[in-house]
């Protein structure tokens, strides 16, 4: 057994971008790819599959170390293993037939010790889940309208029903969830989350295990905005970090308001902002995480777009703050509001 033999077996395993490392392994793309979950997009852009020979111990006699055994390694499956098991081992992950190969291997001197090895120990790998259907906008008329319990929520956190109505908000009685769905630039609906909320009528029922947020399967939260569809021709973005805030600010006037889906800005979601928006106030909660996440945004975007931090009082999220608290932190908003919101927030 050899490299040259080892590389043989590779491409006829389907490997790509088989090439010599300096540590005598050959490297490739990992054949486990296109059937787990590991790997992005069942690919292996980066090649992190390795095969060659195992070093021995120090208890091991010179006639063995002599011998060479070649094992496989993949450092994002992580799952290794001696060669002669890796074909039976795929046989195993794929589900499919490699008679045609073993035969190959059993005529081919080189490839001697490579052969069917029933003493395979079982392997555990993250199998790839269903996909999922495709998300239209049938697909939000599975949840309800705003109840009861939910609009109390929303009316505490200082929504109005026009901005329900407008931010499409909705209910799901199985998890007991506000549905926010999430729209990109053209309207077009992407993906939505479910947000859990607190409500003594609740306990009991809602899991308090899960995250506060669930987003649906498939989605890409890096790759969107919350409420881009919204902005309009405004040149001004106030980026915060929860769905609610930028729902209030949008009340308020301040139309180019936008939400993060998280607390980390990815480079898609920086293309956006410095592509539309002339400026940009990062807009954190106040606390110490809402103050870390807004020096560490204002760091990324700084370059690229005029950029301005503004701080919450401590203890509060821009949605608690009242119309006139905004004013003094961000300026007068591109829209006045009317008077009688102006009533209902202070109420």
């Amino acid at each position: 057994m050899n490299l040259d033999s080892a590389a043989k077996l590779l491409g006829k395993l389907g490997c790509e971008k088989i090439s010599p490392r300096r540590n005598g392994w050959l490297q490739s793309t990992c054949p486990f790819a296109p059937f787990t979950a590991t790997h992005k997009n069942q690919r292996d852009n980066h090649p992190s599959f390795g095969v060659g020979p195992l070093r021995r111990g120090k208890g091991a006699t010179q006639s063995d170390r002599d011998e060479l055994i070649f094992g496989y390694n993949c450092y994002t499956c992580r799952i290794a293993g001696l060669l002669k098991w890796l074909v039976v081992r795929m046989e195993r992950v794929s589900g499919r037939d490699y008679s045609s190969l073993y035969r190959y291997v059993q005529t081919d001197k080189t490839m001697e010790g490579i052969k069917f090895d029933n003493s395979l120990p079982s392997v555990t790998l993250r199998k790839l889940p269903p996909p999922p259907p495709p998300l239209t906008e049938e697909s939000l008329l599975k949840f309800k309208q705003i109840s009861l319990v939910p609009l109390k929520y929303l009316l505490g956190r200082g929504l109005v029903t026009s901005s329900i109505q407008k931010w499409e908000l909705r209910w799901d009685p199985v998890s007991l969830r506000i549905v926010l769905p999430i729209r990109d630039g053209t309207g077009k609906l992407v993906g939505y989350s479910r947000r859990s909320i607190s409500d003594p009528r609740l306990d009991g029922i809602s899991d308090p295990e899960l995250p506060k947020f669930l987003h649906c399967y498939g989605f890409k939260r890096d790759c969107y905005l919350y409420g881009e569809h919204l902005t309009g021709n405004s040149r001004v973005a106030y980026l915060t970090e929860g769905f609610f805030d930028a729902i209030y600010l949008h009340q308020c006037g301040y139309v180019g308001a936008l939400a993060l889906l998280g607390s980390y800005v990815s480079h898609i979601q920086v293309g956006k902002l410095v592509k539309q928006f002339d400026k940009v106030f990062i807009i954190g909660d106040g606390d110490k995480a809402g103050r870390k996440m807004t020096d560490e945004i204002f760091v990324r975007l700084s370059t690229a777009v005029d950029c301005k931090r503004v701080y919450m009082p401590e203890g509060k999220d821009p949605d608690e703050l009242s119309v006139e608290d905004l004013r003094q932190l961000l300026g007068p908003p591109e829209t006045e509001v009317v008077e009688d919101l102006q009533r209902l927030l202070r109420q």
